[in-house]
């Protein structure tokens, strides 16, 4: 039996029905030339060093048993390709943050498996049911299915580049309750062993918990960034994308930390964002009131953002540095997921950021 066919409905479920989505967007617009796809697809992160925009990779994307997960920024733009609403847009990014989010459990629990010893022989184990994801119909409209459930903020994923942070808990019930514990202690051996691993959130950090007050409203600076500056890795938030990005001025003397969102939608984005910035071991909120909770307007079609002078720091050396971020909907309950951005390493005499280390 094949790995796929291990799987559980529920744990291929969001994967399966944005392939399903994504499939039969594609068969609306006329089952558009995959080479044009790519193409277009080029022309769109040129320069970027974007992964994933081929048309093989595309026949994954919208391949219900295939397990490749699109960049969100990608998924963004195959949806201005097949002319896709708003409304499907934003189901798109959030299947995509669910599967994104599952995928992340079944690796933590095939490690967990690795590195449990063998069952007695005393002791039952229990199959797991068999599961044959449905085969792509080729290019004819692919039904679709709603996603049963409410709307769940996904887990955190450690990031990777640059400095690590503590990763986002979670509640589990019943027997997931055992797993969690381990997974924890887990992660707290490693956090004792990394020395570069920052120990706690540091004084005033922000909370991932619920969003509290209602956020200041602030604005944006229209965008994108320029000069000497390191982005992370993007996510979706509503139809836009976002990522955490750190800038550096007067050979490594100043420090920017900064937030971009780019909106691709026809209608303004309204999102609540925090921003704050890791030195080596601790983090530490950006001043009042963007490290506090923000609500910001996106214009249609724009990319805005956060003044760079609104939270800069004198660097340290030796020091590394990076900013982190949450973006939510203005209407979610929680700061839900975090996401940093590169590291720039502030040495004695120079400064390298994570991707020119050797």
């Amino acid at each position: 039996m094949t790995k796929k066919m291990c799987e559980t409905p529920e744990q291929e479920l969001p994967r399966a029905e944005l392939a399903r989505r994504i499939g039969a967007a594609w068969a609306r617009s006329g089952c558009l030339a995959q080479e044009r796809i790519e193409a277009r697809l080029k022309r769109r992160f040129d320069g970027q060093k974007k992964r994933g925009l081929s048309d093989s990779s595309f026949n994954r994307y919208k391949d219900p048993t295939a397990t490749a997960l699109p960049d969100p920024a990608v998924l963004i733009a195959l949806a201005q390709i097949f002319h896709v609403d708003e409304g499907e847009t934003k189901e798109w990014a959030r299947l995509l943050d669910l599967a994104r989010a599952e995928e992340r459990r079944r690796r933590a629990a095939r490690g967990r498996r690795t590195s449990s010893p063998a069952p007695s022989p005393l002791e039952p184990t229990q199959a797991t049911p068999g599961h044959a994801a449905p085969d792509p119909a080729g290019c004819l409209p692919v039904p679709v299915s709603p996603v049963p459930g409410a709307r769940m903020p996904s887990g955190s994923a450690a990031p990777t580049t640059g400095v690590p942070v503590t990763r986002r808990g979670r509640r589990y019930h019943g027997a997931a309750a055992v797993a969690a514990v381990t997974a924890a202690a887990l992660v707290a051996s490693w956090a004792v062993s990394d020395p570069s691993r920052p120990s706690s959130p540091g004084h005033g950090a922000p909370s991932e918990g619920p969003v509290g007050p209602a956020a200041v409203t602030a604005t944006a600076s229209p965008g994108p960034m320029t000069g000497d500056y390191r982005c992370g890795v993007e996510r979706a938030v509503a139809w836009a994308a976002w990522s955490a990005c750190t800038q550096v001025l007067d050979d490594g003397d100043t420090v920017r930390f900064a937030l971009q969102i780019n909106n691709p939608g026809s209608r303004a984005l309204t999102v609540r964002a925090r921003l704050s910035w890791v030195r080596s071991q601790g983090i530490r909120p950006c001043p009042r009131p963007w490290g506090n909770g923000v609500r910001l307007t996106v214009p249609a079609g724009q990319v805005a953002i956060t003044p760079l002078a609104a939270c800069a720091q004198r660097a340290d050396r030796p020091r590394a540095y990076q900013a982190m971020a949450w973006v939510i909907a203005s209407s979610d309950m929680s700061w839900g997921t975090r996401e940093t951005s590169q590291s720039v390493h502030i040495q004695a005499d120079a400064y390298r950021w994570n991707d020119q280390l050797s």
